[in-house]
């Protein structure tokens, strides 16, 4: 099996559970949207990087026309290294940026999301191939957080 479909495994939403998903994120949305004490929209935020944050992470950017993806380090401002400026506090070892075709706007979310998916597992594959064997044992075992942005406009 190529990592390319080890990660996409990883993402497939068990079918049988989806209406309960559905419903807790319902409830989350609803619970935010009545007692936080931030905006709900565009999104909920509930505190903001200080600059001492580290650690590797996927981004996606889903706007209104382009996708973005990118494989992102956080290297803090404290942890200094040779490799490195001084005010350098981030890192962008891969990313793609592609156009949504129209059919896809308007087509089924399993279509949609599918094609989210394999773009994001090429740019994981990308940087999974940069790491060293050590590394990448450790990446393949524990994985990598996600972080997701819908920069589409609202009313």
């Amino acid at each position: 099996m190529h990592l390319r479909d080890t990660f996409l495994d990883r993402l497939r939403a068990p079918l049988l559970r989806l209406p309960e998903l559905a419903k807790s994120f319902e409830n989350t949305f609803n619970y935010i949207a009545a007692h936080s004490s931030t905006q709900f929209l565009p999104t909920p935020i509930i505190s903001l990087p200080n600059g001492s944050e580290t650690g590797t992470f996927v981004v996606l950017d889903l706007g209104g026309s382009n996708l973005r993806v990118a494989v992102v380090e956080l290297l803090g401002r404290s942890a200094c290294d040779e490799s490195r400026r001084e005010d350098e506090i981030l890192r962008i070892t891969q990313q793609g940026n592609w156009p949504i075709p129209v059919p896809l706007k308007s087509g089924t979310a399993e279509v949609l999301f599918t094609w989210i998916a394999q773009r994001t597992a090429g740019i994981v594959e990308a940087y999974v191939g940069t790491l060293a064997e050590k590394v990448r044992g450790g990446v393949m075992a524990e994985g990598v957080p996600v972080g997701i942005a819908f920069s589409f406009p609202m009313e």
